[in-house]
């Protein structure tokens, strides 16, 4: 009877973690939805590694500086071999007014993660050549015209 027990609760406990464990995708989204909020604890949940232990000054200056926004326009697991996964996307960037301009964008990435701890982190992204998009102009203000008359 014990046997059963033990082998009931160690089933459980696999099924238990396995319902909870987040996709790679589910980590992707929740790092461009950090970077939107600006939530640097939320973002460095995402990542591991070196890029872990300089994100906070770096995302401390370009909040600072930057108020962007992250639309994610597709988002694929391109492969998960055992606790390593590989995710491609295609986000635009645009700017929501802060001090500096920021270029809107649109650009590919594919994010490595590896399986740590029981979650997904991301260890190294390949982004290519962002396309620059173009600007958004003000609308215009009213003018008035005058003509010169003789």
């Amino acid at each position: 009877m014990r046997i059963f027990i033990l082998f009931l609760s160690i089933a459980i406990f696999f099924i238990a973690c396995e319902t909870e464990r987040q996709s790679p995708i589910d980590t992707v989204r929740a790092n461009y939805a950090a970077m939107g909020n600006e939530d640097i604890a939320a973002y460095l949940e995402t990542v591991t590694g070196a890029r872990s232990a300089v994100a906070e000054t770096l995302l401390s200056v370009f909040f600072e500086d930057y108020d962007v926004a992250y639309s994610i326009d597709s988002i694929e697991l391109a492969g998960e071999i055992g606790n390593v996964a590989q995710v491609r996307t295609v986000v635009t960037s645009t700017d929501r007014g802060g001090p500096n301009k920021f270029h809107d964008n649109r650009m590919t990435a594919t994010h490595k993660l590896r399986l740590e701890r029981g979650k997904w982190r991301i260890f190294f992204s390949e982004v290519e050549k962002p396309e620059m998009l173009e600007q958004r102009k003000p609308e215009p203000e009213d003018t008035v015209i005058r003509h010169k008359t003789s």
